[in-house]
């Protein structure tokens, strides 16, 4: 059963962030962004069976699957900063609580194509402050206060950069080539710093 595969795959993880990351990533890079009409769409078993979702899909299938692992995982209802209905999830892990957004972390939802290998993290691990900014959730529900970035993916992989450190930036960039991965991330606590790397590395030619 496809369900039992991936939370045994997840449990492979001895650490939460581990467990939590590999769901984060399964989903992301198997479930297409799809608003065909199809009322599955927005249902677990779209996303995980028929491997096509719309916001809601992704969330519960995300919800769902946590659950499995032992994490406990809230269905977050609302909008975006633009209007549109929209739906994510608050998890609390290790004393911790904190928002993820898989359907955003999906580059097919943003009209990018996926070819199973690119993943964003911009949503992992989000606190209050952080995903105000861009969600809105719906105040029917008294949700708790998510301060902690423990569970930042930027900033517990140690790719969160607060200075213009450039050889830090070229080694996350060759990490990622020798593992084969399309893409390198790396987040910048300031417009200016990743400017002078981004000036650095490809205008200079370093890379």
């Amino acid at each position: 059963e496809l369900t039992s595969l991936i939370v045994a795959n997840s449990l492979a993880y001895s650490d939460i962030f581990g467990k939590i990351a590999y769901i984060h990533d399964y989903i992301v890079s198997q479930v297409n962004y799809n608003d065909d009409g199809d009322l599955l769409n927005s249902t677990a078993y779209g996303a995980l069976i028929n491997r096509k979702a719309i916001c809601s899909g992704y969330s519960k299938a995300f919800q769902y699957l946590l659950t499995k692992v032992g994490v406990d995982c809230a269905y977050v209802i609302g909008k975006l900063s633009d209007g549109q209905g929209h739906a994510w999830n608050l998890v609390m892990a290790g004393g911790e609580s904190f928002y993820m957004d898989v359907t955003l972390d999906d580059p097919l939802f943003i009209g990018v194509n996926n070819s199973g290998v690119e993943i964003y993290y911009n949503y992992f691990g989000l606190t209050d402050e952080e995903i105000n900014k861009t969600h809105e959730a719906d105040d029917r529900y008294d949700y708790p206060k998510c301060e902690s970035e423990s569970y930042n993916y930027y900033k517990n992989r140690g790719l969160y950069l607060t200075s213009a450190d450039v050889s830090r930036a070229e080694q996350i960039i060759k990490g990622a080539y020798s593992n084969g991965r399309a893409i390198a991330v790396m987040k910048f606590s300031d417009i200016d710093y990743l400017n002078t790397v981004k000036s650095s590395l490809f205008d200079g030619q370093r890379i």
